[in-house]
């Protein structure tokens, strides 16, 4: 999974809250069927869209991730012209 034993041991005993990625990971080793995912916070959504600098004009992204592993990227509507 690699992450450190240390690091691991935090999150056992509560000192560190884990990342949805290491609850992704730890959900698909142990075939948690999603259980370990839905106990990590969402992530945040609401967040305010700021213009970008100087006139740049890029594509936004998400990037999914499943239980299992697998991955897929899909472009963010904007809204935007």
């Amino acid at each position: 999974m690699h992450y450190s034993k240390a690091q691991l041991s935090k999150v056992e005993r509560g000192i560190k809250a884990p990342s949805r990625d290491l609850a992704r990971l730890c959900d698909a080793a142990l075939h948690a069927g999603g259980a370990l995912i839905a106990l990590v916070a969402p992530p945040v959504t609401d967040v305010p869209k700021e213009p970008a600098p100087y006139g740049v004009n890029e594509e936004e992204w998400v990037m999914r991730l499943s239980p299992d592993g697998s991955s897929e990227f899909q472009p963010v509507a904007s809204g935007r012209s």
